[in-house]
C-alpha cells in the first residue's frame, strides 16, 4: 500500500491554530492530478501544494483548494519550505539562508530560507511583476454584494484587480468599522468573480491613525506587525474558488497598498 505524508502549517502567526493553514504533502512524485485534487478536499485547507523534487533545491509546486487547482498561493509556499526544512530536503545553508528555485504554474519563483541558529526563521520570494485592471461594476452594485451602503466605499482609493497569479478584486472601504459591518453575499460574489474573471475579492482599508502596520479578519483572529507607515486591514472573500472567506492573503494586497498609499 502507497503512503504518503501530508503536514498541515500555519503560515503568518506563532501559534499554533493561527495565520492561515496550508496543507503539504513533500513527496508528491507519482500523485496523479485526480489524487491531488481528493486529498486537497478531504485535508480542507484553504490550500494545499504539493511538492516534486527537480535536483538539489529545485522543486515543483501544484497548489489545490479543496475544489480546484490554482496557479500560486503565497502562504502555502511559505508551509511548503517548512515542510522541506522539517523532512531535511534543503541542502547548503550557506550563510544563513539557502536559495531555492521554484516551478509553479505561474512561473519559476525565486525562494530564500533565512536561518539563525540552525533554524528556519522566515521565507522569502520573489513574486512575478503585478498587473493592474479597471473594474468595470459600478460601486452600487459591489457594495449590495457586501451588505453595505455605495457611500462607504473609499472614494479616494479606486476599485480594482490586481494580479500577480491569482486576481483578486480590492474594494477599498472608509473604515474598520465598515469592515465589521460587512455581510457579504457569497453566492453572487462567486457570480461576480466569474464575470470579472477573478478568484478573490478583498476590502480593505488604508487609514493613518497610527503607525504600525495591522491586517485583521473577521473570522476570530487579528494580529500585528510593527513596520512604520500607515495602518491597513483587509478582509478577504474567495467566492471564485468556491471558499467563503479567508484569513490573510499577503501576495496581492501588498502591491495594491504600494500602488495606492
Amino acid at each position: 500500500m502507497r503512503k504518503l505524508s501530508m503536514k498541515l502549517f500555519d503560515s503568518f502567526t506563532d501559534h499554533i491554530f493561527g495565520g492561515n493553514t496550508a496543507g503539504v504533502v513533500t513527496a508528491a512524485e507519482h500523485v496523479s492530478q485526480d489524487e491531488m485534487q481528493n486529498i486537497a478536499a478531504e485535508i480542507n485547507a484553504p490550500t494545499t501544494g504539493f511538492v516534486s523534487t527537480r535536483g538539489k533545491n529545485e522543486f515543483e509546486v501544484k497548489f489545490f483548494t479543496p475544489t480546484q487547482e490554482i496557479d500560486m498561493c503565497g502562504h502555502a509556499v511559505i508551509a511548503v519550505f517548512m515542510g522541506l526544512e522539517d523532512e531535511g530536503k534543503l541542502e547548503s545553508k550557506n550563510f544563513g539562508r539557502v536559495d531555492v528555485k521554484l516551478y509553479t504554474k505561474a512561473g519559476l519563483i525565486p525562494v530564500e530560507v533565512y536561518y539563525e541558529n540552525g533554524k528556519p526563521t522566515h521565507v522569502m520570494m520573489t513574486q512575478n511583476k503585478p498587473s493592474f485592471r479597471e473594474v468595470t461594476v459600478r460601486k452600487a452594485e459591489i457594495a449590495k454584494l457586501l451588505g453595505i451602503s455605495e457611500v462607504l466605499i473609499e472614494a479616494d482609493h479606486p476599485m480594482e484587480i490586481v494580479s500577480t497569479a491569482l486576481r483578486h478584486l480590492f474594494v477599498p472601504v472608509k473604515s474598520l468599522e465598515v469592515m465589521k459591518q460587512l455581510r457579504p453575499d457569497f453566492q453572487a460574489l462567486a457570480e461576480l468573480s466569474r464575470k470579472l474573471g477573478v478568484e478573490n475579492n478583498q476590502c480593505i482599508y488604508i487609514g493613518n491613525s497610527k503607525p504600525g502596520f495591522s491586517c485583521s479578519q473577521q473570522r476570530l483572529l487579528s494580529w500585528d506587525w510593527e513596520s512604520g507607515g500607515s495602518g491597513l486591514r483587509h478582509n478577504e472573500q474567495r467566492p471564485g474558488l468556491l471558499l467563503d472567506q479567508e484569513r490573510f492573503t499577503g501576495s496581492q494586497r501588498k502591491w495594491y497598498s504600494d500602488n495606492h498609499n
